[in-house]
């Protein structure tokens, strides 16, 4: 019994050290503090109490009068490189290694302490599902970016009972969306030490636009789910039932 117990102390020691450090948590925190104009109060966070390889906190904008949806984003997954094609150059490299994932919740979106296990199924899947992407490019030794989709199971599970959405997307926003309001800082931004990172928005689907964008492409997809612009950030708000746009 000794053994075992000493044997497990040293394997959580181990993953300890595995944790990369945190580098740019207060950069990336007063960048969407910023870009939303966040008020002290506004933002809360849901730290990581077990992490391994990377430290993955999940923070979330509140609603105000101002602005009529939340924001949920991670910080922890830019502390390390991802791994990017061993052909790509160097430039390629340092515009494409480190990125952040956050998403567009509705207003009445539930993330609390107190939650039911029914609320829990309804609505904190969001945050287990952003987490996994987050490390997934870490664990997988791989690497996301615009475009790029995740497929969370091979049986293409829902996140939960209370939704079909099982899979997802990531596009990067710039400029030419919102009428320019937010500019490219939902593209990307850059820290102190001159280092990119690119800012993914999750967008949540079902296998049927999984299959289509496999079919066809990333772009074709975001046609069907947006038109040509997103001309609001609330069409970018998840609902667990929101039409098929493949079925």
């Amino acid at each position: 019994m000794k053994n075992k117990i000493k044997n497990m102390i040293n394997k959580a020691k181990d993953s300890l050290f595995r944790v990369a450090p945190m580098l740019y948590i207060e950069e990336i925190e007063n960048h969407f503090d910023k870009l939303f104009n966040v008020k002290d109060g506004e933002r809360i966070v849901f730290h990581e109490i077990v992490s391994d390889i990377v430290h993955i906190d999940v923070h979330l904008i509140k609603p105000s009068e101002e602005r009529p949806f939340q924001v949920l984003f991670t910080t922890g997954m830019s502390d390390l490189p991802m791994t990017t094609p061993e052909d790509a150059s160097e430039e390629f490299k340092s515009d494409h290694e480190r990125a952040e994932i956050y998403c567009i919740l509705p207003a009445g979106w539930k993330l609390e302490n107190n939650m039911t296990n029914e609320e829990k199924d309804k609505y904190y899947w969001v945050v287990s599902a952003i987490k996994m992407a987050a490390r997934y490019p870490h664990m997988c030794k791989t690497w996301l970016s615009h475009c790029h989709t995740l497929q969370y199971s091979e049986e293409n599970e829902p996140f939960s009972p209370c939704t079909k959405l099982c899979a997802a997307v990531f596009y990067q926003l710039d400029h030419t969306d919102f009428g320019g309001k937010y500019g490219d800082g939902l593209e990307s931004f850059y820290t102190n030490d001159n280092t990119r990172i690119n800012l993914l928005c999750f967008v949540p689907i079902y296998s049927e636009e999984m299959n289509f964008k496999i079919e066809n492409s990333a772009p074709e997809l975001y046609e069907k789910l947006f038109g040509e612009d997103i001309n609001d950030i609330k069409q970018l708000e998840i609902n667990n039932n929101r039409k098929n746009v493949c079925d």
